[in-house]
């Protein structure tokens, strides 16, 4: 599996530690391409959204996660 810069993957965040995001989650890879090549593995970013207000909610906590050999 090729993964570039900038793509979302479906991650599985496992279980929820406090209030870190959990689950099954959309991830964009911020990782630049040449080590994404690598077999270290790559970083993604998953937002987690306040769901209390319906429409624009400008409350978005976020959380940098790394992913060693997930695949």
């Amino acid at each position: 599996m090729t993964i570039f810069q900038g793509e979302i993957y479906w991650i599985d965040l496992g279980e929820p530690q406090g209030s870190e995001p959990a689950y099954l989650r959309p991830c964009v890879v911020v990782q630049n391409d040449a080590l994404n090549q690598s077999q270290i593995g790559f970083f993604g970013l998953s937002y987690a959204m306040d769901g209390g207000y319906k429409g624009w909610n400008p409350y978005i906590e976020r959380h940098l996660e790394i992913f060693v050999n997930c695949f």
